[in-house]
Order: C-alpha cells, then structure tokens, then sequence
C-alpha cells in the first residue's frame, strides 16, 4: 500500500520546492535553446578550469564540516568513547583535511593566473582561493548584465516594498515577503544562491580581520548607521543610567550595535562583489552599464577599487610592546610606512 504522505511535512515541502526550481530552470534552458535556433552549442567559458576547481572545493567546504559534525555527534551519542578511539577518528578527519588542503592549493595557483585576479590581488583579506570560490558560483560573468541581478543572486540586496517603503534583506525568512514583492511589480522572483549568500560572509570576515581598507570603512559605515537610526526614532534606550542600551523598535528588539554591524558586513560583502563584478567585466571587454552602487552602500561617491588598493598598499607597523626596566610598556603610535 502507497505511504500517504503529510502535505504540511516540512521535508516534502522542500521537495516540492527543489521539484519546481529544476522545472523553471529547464522551461528557461528550451525558452533560451528556441530563441537561438536549433543548431545550438553551448560556448565554452573562458574561466570553466577554474569553475571546476573551485566546485571541487566546495564539495570538500561542505564535507570538512561534515566530518567535523560526525565526530561530534560520535560524541555525544557515545560519551564512553575512549580517548585513543577518539584519537583515531580525529587522525582520519586530518588525513581527509590534508587532501581539502591540496586541492585549496590547486585551487589558489589555477587562479593566481587568472587576469581577474591581477586586478584584485592588492586587496587585503582577499585570497586568490576566495576568488576562485566565487568564479564558480556565477560561473560566467555574461550572465549578469547589471549588478543589480548579480546582488540578488549572491542574497546580499535588500528589496523594497513601494507600498509600505520598507526594505526586507533576502533571507530565507523573507523568501515569501520578496516573493510577494515581485508578483506586484509583475515579476518572477528566481531566488538566490544561499552558498554564495554564505560565503560572501565568510570573506567579509577576512576582509575585516586584514584590518585594512574595508575594516576601517565598516568602522565608518557602523558609525553612520548608528548614528542615521538614532536620528530616524528607529531605534530606543532601554534601562537606565551607564547600563541603558540602544535597541532596534521591533518585535525582535535587536541592540543597535549588532544591528548595524550587520547591515555594515553587508555592505562591505557588496562593495566587494562589486570590484569582481566590474573587473570581471572588463577582462572580458564587456561594456559596464551604469550602476547604483553608491545608494546600496550609501555613499555620495563612488567608491574605486583604486582608492581601495592605493589604501591597502600602505603597511602599517605596529611596534612591538617593550618593557624598560621598570615594566613599562610603549604605547606609541602606529606608523605608516608606503
């Protein structure tokens, strides 16, 4: 007898989800196949090495953590496990981490001779194997034609409801919100890749750890931000005297300042994706339509990656803390060195 299966199933709803993003993706491929005609060949992209490896390493990302997670769950399902077991377990997750590591390696030289990357290599933070992450998600940089449909596809663009003025960022929760959005302007929204969307954050907390040119922009943007929901009544103070906090107006009462750290990383993820964007487009000699770059990340100028590069060619020495004879330390100054 056929097992009768739960319509409000949160797995089966998924299923139907995947089973109706594949049937739109294949209605797009014959609509794209009928307007070129029948003899049709697929071109091949000029960056397909470095697609598949970084594909490849994707497919390790997901199984490092994996292994990570199996471990643990051995853990807590087994908590008599015995040390040196335990030993053994760990000693095949490293074995199985030194091949992800080899294959980052491959990784990072296929796109070290990528032309893409001699253009964005003095960023601070910014890897060659960030890079060729990144290459695979959007694949070929032609399909894209604005950055505006480049963003909504990494999940890093906030979309705006004429009606109600409100702007929802794309996220899993909002998916239905966004949805709605679209059907009343007429439009189909085709969803976002959530492991771009992932990863975008990832590098944003390199970029930010580098300390160099967009640590100190988030620096700013936090500031601004804090500052512009101060000033709009978006946000109260809650107790009282030193302890008294900022917090978002809301159900969700977020603190101001993990709120707009938040929107901060946001807009530093889209700065970045931008440059690859905008440079990609260039090593390919495509024509480079104008953007509105400046209103998502809020400034009244743009932004250049010259300017980004110029900051981040600029070392910084910390000196190291020596202790005199008395224990004294030496707090002077960072120095700029060119």
């Amino acid at each position: 007898m056929a097992k009768a299966y739960d319509e409000n199933d949160v797995a089966v709803k998924e299923v139907k989800k995947d089973i109706t993003r594949k049937r739109v993706e294949i209605k797009e491929t014959k609509e794209t196949v009928e307007a070129m005609g029948e003899e049709v060949e697929a071109v091949v992209p000029p960056d397909l090495e470095s697609m598949y490896a970084g594909k490849l390493c994707n497919i390790l990302v997901k199984a490092e953590v994996s292994a990570g997670n199996i471990i643990s769950g051995y853990e807590r399902k087994y908590p008599s496990m015995p040390p040196e077991l335990k030993e053994k377990l760990l000693a095949e997750k490293d074995m199985f981490l030194d091949k992800f590591k080899s294959a980052k390696d491959s990784l990072s030289k296929i796109v070290e001779k990528h032309p893409l990357w001699e253009r964005l290599k003095g960023i601070k933070g910014f890897s060659p194997y960030q890079l060729g992450l990144l290459i695979s998600y959007i694949k070929d940089i032609k399909r894209f034609e604005n950055f505006s449909q480049l963003s909504v596809y990494s999940g890093l663009a906030s979309i705006t409801d004429v009606e109600t003025k409100k702007s929802y960022p794309i996220t899993k929760g909002n998916i239905n919100i966004i949805k709605e959005i679209y059907a009343k302007r007429g439009k189909e929204f085709k969803g976002f890749n959530t492991e771009m969307s992932g990863r975008m954050f990832v590098v944003t907390e390199c970029l930010i750890r580098s300390q160099g040119f967009f640590y100190r922009q988030m620096l700013q943007m936090r500031e601004r931000l804090e500052a512009k929901a101060i000033n709009d009544g978006r946000c109260e103070k809650i107790g009282e005297g030193e302890t008294a906090k900022w917090y978002m107006k809301g159900k969700n009462k977020q603190s101001l300042i993990s709120w707009s750290l938040s929107n901060a990383k946001r807009r530093i993820a889209t700065m970045l994706l931008y440059f690859v964007w905008e440079q990609w487009k260039m090593v390919e000699n495509i024509p480079i339509r104008d953007l509105y770059v400046m209103e998502i990340l809020s400034h009244k100028t743009k932004v250049t990656l010259a300017e980004v590069l110029k900051a981040d060619s600029v070392k910084i020495l910390r000196p190291r803390k020596k202790k005199d004879q008395e224990g004294t330390t030496d707090e002077s100054n960072p120095v700029a060195e060119q």
